[in-house]
């Protein structure tokens, strides 16, 4: 997925999760069921939130499996305009991701969720910005930039982000493809509309 061969991710996540229930593999067969459908948020194909996966991966006993799983699905969730429900799976994300100490990635759910909700903290979104900034992968730095953007409060000024630094981490042809949960030129746009 993060080569952005989605066609080719989501076919090899069904196989995997044939193989996976026919072994009667959980742990397996939730990994590949969160790889499938991530690949068909990425690609446009998931457009409703699916709960009871998000349930399910949380019964596997794989923390960080619900926390992807868990993102994805508020990921839906928001572009459905179920705004809520995005917040409330990427707050649980997030409290699995901090648990862990993955805490670059609980910025980005962090990030999903005030998103969705439509405000914050000035202090807040100064401190995720400049930790975002601080973190080891780009594509999620600049995701969590764009969606905080989208809420930043609307009398404080914002930092200048270095935006096009992160952007430089994917190549052209892919910038229009979804990550996580926004794609390089929408966390642009989310950017220059703020």
């Amino acid at each position: 997925m993060e080569a952005f061969r989605l066609d080719e991710a989501a076919a090899r996540a069904e196989a995997a999760l044939a193989l996976a229930a026919s072994c009667r593999q959980a742990r397996y067969e939730g990994r590949a069921a969160w790889i499938a459908r991530a690949a068909a948020y990425r690609m446009g194909a998931a457009t409703s939130p699916d709960r009871e996966l998000c349930d399910l991966a949380a019964q596997a006993g794989v923390a960080e499996l619900e926390a992807f799983v868990c993102l994805n699905e508020g990921a839906v969730a928001f572009r459905e305009g179920d705004l809520a429900l995005a917040a409330d799976l990427a707050t649980r994300a997030q409290r699995v991701w901090e648990a862990l100490g993955k805490t670059h990635v609980a910025l980005l759910a962090r990030a999903l969720a005030i998103a969705s909700i439509g405000s914050v903290d000035p202090d807040e979104a100064a401190s995720i910005s400049s930790r975002a900034l601080a973190g080891p992968l780009p594509t999620i730095s600049l995701q969590i930039i764009g969606l905080l953007a989208r809420a930043w409060p609307a009398h404080t000024p914002r930092p200048a982000w270095p935006i096009h630094a992160l952007v430089a981490a994917v190549p052209a042809r892919h910038q229009g493809t979804r990550m996580e949960v926004v794609s390089v030129d929408e966390a642009i746009a989310l950017c220059a509309a703020s």
